[in-house]
């Protein structure tokens, strides 16, 4: 607070004075199954509101147990080991009529009610949580960092009378009821957005953004031309290599799906691994690409993919000796990323600057045939039906997955050469105007939340009422 200067009524305190309990939760065994009696886990709050969807469940507990943990009306939980971005999260019980134990790796916070109301305390450790206050307090670790009970409860806050502290609260929550209606109707505006965008691409994968021409090559017989090309570099390859046996040419992947679309005339099915190129085939990348190397080798991970581009102001680096073994998935100006591990699906491109890099092994590389339209590519992947066709391949429990040989049979409907251009061109005119607007939406999103700061500021330095 400026100056530390209070309102006249206002006295400064600590965490420590206006808690009456501060503690723990139970270790006992928890398990996912809904049998037995509902206990707190760290995701539970991470969405600032006790979720009861992600909870865990202690089997044959004790009486005892169950009311040593057992919530209170009013309770915080409190995140004291979490990574940066989530540690000092608080949400508040108010469920009636339900059993909920305090778990592991959460504090319990319980507000003197005399000194203070819960819900001031929530919003008052939400705006400090928004000033660094807990962060600056917390030991930090290689994954995590934590604050310990002795710190927080030293840590100094600003408290009105009891009378004050309702009426502040009501006014945030006034203020908060308005912006989150803000919020959701800028949410409902990017859902359409995308529902749209969606809807581009399948016309456009369908045949239909754009008229056909009855002149143009068929897409079999540019299929036909990209073989013949591949199989003739495969020669010229093969004629190069010393050894007395020559490797076996690689039939890439055939159309083995009874349930694909009907497409115009002039179009065909293809696979992903039809359309690619000779020599350089679709592989993931580097299994642990190691600590950051400032002067090593970039490398791409999916979260710097986003919209067909890589922001490379993100990438980490790693060492040669760890990329030689991985160097079949060396990187090319114009090669084709996808993701295949995780958030399954994502597509971009890779710019001249990473020319020579790598990836890792949640991300594809898929080099595209010079005959084929990129650009076009990039909106097929994209589009629901090899989106959803991705989705009904993956596999996994703890981390779902495309494995290489499913990405190799990847269909694309393929148009004339001619047409791939034209479908282009339609697309990004049509998605152009999506784009400006969802860079409105999102600036909205994020002006919305600074509100929420000047709210939350406000109501602790005595100027909200």
């Amino acid at each position: 607070m400026e100056n530390n200067i209070l309102p006249d009524g206002w006295e400064w305190t600590t965490f420590g004075a206006v808690i009456e309990k501060m503690s723990n939760g139970t270790t006992a065994t928890q398990t996912k199954e809904q049998d037995g009696v509902p206990v707190s886990r760290i995701e539970t709050i991470s969405q600032g509101k006790i979720d009861l969807g992600r909870i865990g469940y202690i089997q044959n507990a004790s009486p005892d147990l169950i009311n040593k943990y057992k919530l209170q009306k009013g309770d915080l939980l409190f995140s004291n080991i979490n990574s940066d971005i989530h540690l000092g999260k608080t949400a508040l019980f108010e469920l009636e009529g339900i059993t909920l134990l305090h778990g592991m790796n959460l504090l319990l916070l319980r507000p003197n009610a005399d000194t203070i109301t819960p819900r001031f305390l929530h919003y008052l450790c939400n705006h400090y949580r928004s000033l660094g206050r807990f962060i600056a307090v917390a030991q930090h670790a290689v994954n995590q960092s934590s604050i310990n009970q002795t710190k927080l409860k030293q840590i100094t806050i600003p408290l009105p009378p009891i009378p004050e502290q309702e009426r502040i609260v009501s006014r945030i929550e006034e203020l908060f009821s308005d912006l989150e209606a803000g919020v959701a109707a800028l949410e409902r505006v990017r859902a359409g957005l995308k529902r749209y965008k969606a809807s581009v691409l399948k016309a456009a994968c369908e045949g239909k953004l754009v008229d056909q021409e009855l002149n143009n090559e068929p897409a079999n017989l540019l299929l036909r031309r990209i073989d013949s090309q591949r199989r003739a570099q495969w020669e010229e390859q093969s004629r190069e290599v010393e050894t007395k046996k020559k490797p076996k040419y690689q039939e890439p992947q055939q159309i083995d799906n009874p349930k694909l679309y009907k497409l115009p005339t002039g179009w065909t099915w293809v696979t992903l691994d039809e359309i690619g190129q000779e020599g350089r085939p679709i592989i993931y990348g580097i299994i642990k690409p190691g600590p950051h190397i400032p002067d090593g080798v970039p490398y791409v991970r999916v979260t710097e993919m986003k919209d067909g581009f890589i922001d490379v102001s993100l990438l980490r680096k790693t060492s040669v000796e760890r990329v030689r073994k991985f160097s079949r998935a060396t990187l090319k100006a114009g090669d084709l990323l996808i993701s295949k591990d995780g958030t399954i699906g994502r597509v971009a491109v890779v710019p001249p600057e990473l020319e020579g890099g790598n990836i890792t092994q949640h991300v594809m590389r898929a080099p595209i045939h010079s005959f084929v339209n990129r650009n076009y590519i990039i909106l097929a992947v994209q589009s629901p039906y090899c989106q959803g066709w991705l989705t009904g391949e993956t596999r996994g429990v703890a981390l779902q997955g495309v494995n290489v040989e499913d990405f190799r049979r990847l269909p694309i409907p393929l148009p004339p050469l001619s047409e791939q251009k034209q479908i282009v061109a339609e697309v990004e005119r049509r998605l152009s105007v999506v784009g400006e607007v969802e860079s409105a939406v999102d600036g909205g999103l994020v002006r919305a939340a600074r509100l929420r700061q000047s709210v939350l500021k406000s109501a602790f330095e005595g100027r909200l009422l």
